[in-house]
């Protein structure tokens, strides 16, 4: 092997190198307040859901149960209701997994303006990271 050829491998190496190391900070950064925020949301609605049993055990409690039994049918056929009337305006029905990676994406969208990192040059980094490899896989 002679000397341009080694030198050539080493500065490959150093530029792999330094874009491993700018797509992990940048995607660690991301990542630790994507995950934040999305937890953040996800504890929101289940603080939700627990204050509203909450909130029916008590009534239910207070009032007792021959008041309260129409009320928890028609809150539950509100619930049938809700999710027929979703389905007939926009055509699906409502999906959480969707939801949660519609907010995901926003988040990340937001934290990349936030720390200003350009999308577009992480992406061109991250094919670059990916044909680098490939080319030291073939040498």
């Amino acid at each position: 092997m002679n000397k341009s050829n080694a030198l050539s491998k080493n500065n490959d190496n150093l530029i792999y190198s330094q874009i491993r190391e700018i797509l992990t900070t940048a995607r660690a950064k991301a990542d630790a307040e994507v995950k934040k925020k999305y937890d953040n949301k996800l504890a929101l609605i289940i603080i939700c859901i627990v204050l509203y049993y909450i909130a029916l055990i008590i009534v239910t409690w207070k009032v007792g149960w021959n008041v309260m039994e129409p009320i928890t049918a028609f809150l539950g056929l509100g619930g049938a209701v809700g999710s027929y009337v979703f389905f007939a305006v926009k055509g699906h029905n409502f999906n959480f997994c969707k939801y949660f990676n519609g907010c995901k994406s926003e988040i990340e969208t937001k934290i990349y303006v936030k720390y200003d990192i350009n999308i577009n040059d992480l992406t061109e980094l991250e094919e670059l990271k990916v044909s680098l490899e490939k080319e030291l896989k073939t040498v």
